[in-house]
């Protein structure tokens, strides 16, 4: 399963392309045993949030809902480092 939705329509075909190619990277991560039950999206903005070369994370969300989750998530903190360490080499 993708962890992201599909561009609405409108987007422009380069756009969609690339959107498409992100997709594939992240099913080909297969993220979801890192995740430790939690949503891939949710080891996604950790693993952001703990990038230590990034002072600041711009999150769109569609939701109050996707909001909160954003917050809970943020709240758990950085990722342990074998678990970042393993997300950022399925990555690249």
């Amino acid at each position: 399963a993708r962890p992201l939705t599909p561009p609405p329509d409108g987007v422009p075909e380069p756009v969609r392309r690339t959107l498409a190619d992100l997709h594939d990277r992240l099913a080909a991560a297969r993220l979801e045993d890192l995740a430790d039950g939690a949503p891939v999206m949710e080891l996604l903005l950790r693993f952001i949030l703990t990038h230590p070369e990034l002072d600041a994370v711009l999150v769109g969300s569609a939701s109050a809902a996707h909001v909160r989750a954003n917050a809970e998530a943020a709240a758990k903190g950085p990722l342990p480092k074998d678990v970042y360490d393993a997300v950022r080499a399925r990555l690249g």
